[in-house]
């Protein structure tokens, strides 16, 4: 929804940035990025554990039904061009694969905000032993801890639960070491003898 999220990537940055509505705009081009005048915009709640990979369908549906209204609407000559306002700019790059680094000093809802931008790629990569292990199913719980953020709290309805930034804890559904099947939480750690006290990794922290 213009201006908010100008860019290659805004089905993602919406996302992760816990946005509660997105949608599309039809815009006269401009020599800017994103910067063009807006004929029409249409809105789409997200659902609170939307994905940008289901996400991404009901955008791109909802797109072409404006597309050619706005089209009937230029051809009929109703439709006015409506400058951008200058006020709730924002910028979504392109997403890189570092992008996907999990960082666990953000807080759970950051966390599990950013593992649903990232479904499917590139999806949360975090850090445990030395080894890489793919994170999916990044869900907030109603809890808290005065461990440090990446601490393994342990196992509860088989997902893993981990402290994220100011004293928030993440539940994580399904674990995955490259070259291997994902497991679930509980699995994971039984595989890894993972145990209370363990901590994952930051990205500076990793050789």
């Amino acid at each position: 929804l213009l201006p908010r999220w100008r860019g290659a990537s805004p089905i993602q940055a919406a996302l992760a940035a816990g946005d509660p509505v997105t949608g599309v705009t039809t815009m006269r081009m401009a020599a800017g990025l994103d910067t063009g005048p807006m004929l029409e915009r249409a809105e789409l709640p997200i659902g609170e554990d939307e994905t940008a990979a289901e996400l991404t369908p009901r955008l791109a549906k909802l797109g072409a039904e404006l597309l050619v209204h706005t089209l009937d609407g230029l051809a009929a000559g109703t439709l006015t061009a409506t400058p951008q306002p200058a006020g709730g700019v924002t910028y979504a790059p392109m997403i890189k694969k570092t992008d996907g680094l999990v960082d666990w000093r953000l807080p759970a809802r950051s966390l599990a905000d950013r593992a649903r931008a990232f479904d499917p790629w590139p999806g949360l990569e975090a850090n445990l032993d030395g080894r890489p292990v793919k994170l999916a199913g990044v869900a907030e719980v109603a809890a808290s801890t005065a461990e440090p953020a990446g601490t393994v709290l342990g196992v509860q309805h088989g997902a893993l639960r981990v402290a994220a930034g100011a004293g928030t804890v993440v539940a994580i559904k399904s674990l995955q070491r490259p070259g291997k099947r994902a497991l679930s939480g509980a699995d994971f750690a039984n595989g890894e003898r993972l145990r209370p006290g363990a901590r994952f990794a930051n990205p500076e922290t990793v050789p």
